[in-house]
């Protein structure tokens, strides 16, 4: 974020990777290139509310998202 706040610090937040599949069959999705980040932890999943996947993903990585589902990761690095 090229912004600054009041005090004139940097601003940082956290980067999400969004999944969505709108599809009824599953699909399967690839982790994106590190420059966009090394791990990926899922904080919501819709197919699987009470969570199912708890490692994390790294670049390359590939997962089958189930149909009429989204997830959301968040960068862990």
């Amino acid at each position: 974020i090229p912004d600054r706040n009041q005090l004139g610090e940097r601003l940082i937040d956290d980067s999400f990777l969004l999944m969505v599949n709108a599809r009824f069959e599953q699909v399967t999705f690839t982790f994106p290139a590190p420059e966009y980040g090394t791990r990926w932890r899922v904080v919501v999943d819709t197919a699987w509310p009470g969570g199912r996947d708890q490692h994390a993903h790294e670049p390359g990585d590939q997962i089958i998202q189930e149909g009429r589902s989204i997830r959301v990761f968040q960068r862990r690095n």
